[in-house]
C-alpha cells in the first residue's frame, strides 16, 4: 500500500503575502503599543486587542499567498517598529545597541527577501 503524498500548496501571490505580513507586524505592534497606553487610560485595552486581533487575521491571510518560511520571519519588523513607536510616541531612548539590534534584523530580512528573489529567478 503506497501513501498518498502531501499536497504542496504553491504561493498563489507572494507580494500580496509580503504586504499582509508587513500590515500583520504594524498591527500587532500598534496593538502593543495601546496595551502600554492603557497603564494610563484604560480604554486603550480593547483598541489594543482590535489591532492585534487584526493584526492576526493578516498573518493568516498572508500564509495563503505565500510560504511561511519567507512570510514568519518578516514579523521581525515589529521590532524595528516596537523602536520608532517607543521613541516618537513614548519618548524612550534610543541607544547603540538597540540601533545594532535593529540593522542586524533588517539585514536578516532583506536576506531572506533577496534569497526568495533569487530562487524565484533560478526556477
Amino acid at each position: 500500500m503506497t501513501e498518498n503524498p502531501r499536497p504542496v500548496h504553491k504561493p498563489s501571490n507572494p507580494g500580496l503575502a509580503i504586504g499582509l505580513i508587513l500590515l500583520s507586524a504594524l498591527a500587532t505592534t500598534s496593538g502593543q503599543l495601546f496595551w502600554k497606553l492603557s497603564a494610563s487610560h484604560p480604554g486603550f485595552v480593547l483598541v489594543g486587542f482590535a489591532f492585534y486581533g487584526f493584526g492576526a487575521v493578516s498573518m493568516i491571510a498572508s500564509f495563503r499567498f505565500g510560504e511561511v518560511s519567507i512570510l514568519h520571519p518578516m514579523l521581525s519588523t515589529s521590532y524595528v517598529l516596537c523602536l520608532a513607536f517607543g521613541y516618537f510616541i513614548l519618548k524612550e531612548p534610543i541607544t547603540p545597541s538597540k540601533i545594532a539590534g535593529i540593522a542586524l534584523i533588517s539585514l536578516g530580512v532583506a536576506s531572506l527577501a533577496m534569497s526568495h528573489h533569487r530562487s524565484k529567478i533560478r526556477t
